[in-house]
């Protein structure tokens, strides 16, 4: 064993390497050990993750970020197409009194306590029969067919000048006109949206 004294200086102590059991002084060994500058700065030991990390980092390309687009696109539109209905009606062009004839066999007359038709015209000086004439409305894919036929009435229906023999049937089209009695009658045929259909409907998807 070594026996130990007290050094005024701890560098002039002796020791001895317990790996190499050489001998020396505590100044001996402390010069072998590497110094390093007081002004260097130290590197932190990265472990092999960190290291694999870093390495991947410097060779891979930054993803593209995604970027909204600034610019507001313009709403799409959607238009509602019309959707109509034929609407037949007959009026007194001299009274203008007017009714609206439904699909059918429509029986006009003058109006009384007892009626003998379904479209009834006042007729104060009873030239109009109460079964004067008859009607025929009739809705097709080419369009509107509206047949007139007198009914035996008494003083007859004209139509441009000429009476309509009992039974026989004319066609008519929008905006003719007939008389019936003392008084004369016009027809029209017009187009009318459904209900909750309007042609300027438009709606916008944001």
């Amino acid at each position: 064993m070594l026996s130990f004294r007290i050094f005024p200086n701890y560098k002039d102590a002796p020791v001895e390497c317990p790996h190499c059991h050489t001998r020396g002084k505590v100044r001996d060994f402390i010069e072998l050990r590497p110094r390093v500058p007081a002004d260097s700065v130290r590197q932190p030991v990265q472990t092999p993750l960190q290291a694999s990390q870093q390495a991947h980092s410097q060779h891979s390309q930054p993803l593209p970020s995604f970027q909204p687009s600034r610019e507001p696109s313009a709403p799409a539109t959607i238009r509602i197409h019309e959707q109509s209905v034929a609407v037949v009606a007959l009026e007194n062009v001299d009274t203008g009194e007017s009714h609206n004839l439904l699909p059918g066999d429509n029986v006009v007359g003058r109006r009384t306590a007892t009626p003998r038709a379904q479209i009834l015209f006042d007729d104060p000086e009873h030239y109009m029969s109460r079964c004067q004439a008859v009607i025929t409305v009739r809705h097709e894919s080419a369009g509107t067919e509206v047949l007139l036929r007198d009914a035996g009435s008494a003083n007859g229906t004209f139509v441009n000048g000429v009476r309509l023999p009992e039974g026989t049937m004319v066609r008519l089209a929008d905006g003719d006109t007939f008389v019936m009695g003392k008084h004369l009658y016009r027809l029209t045929i017009s187009r009318q949206p459904m209900h909750g259909h309007r042609a300027s409907d438009t709606i916008l998807l944001h």
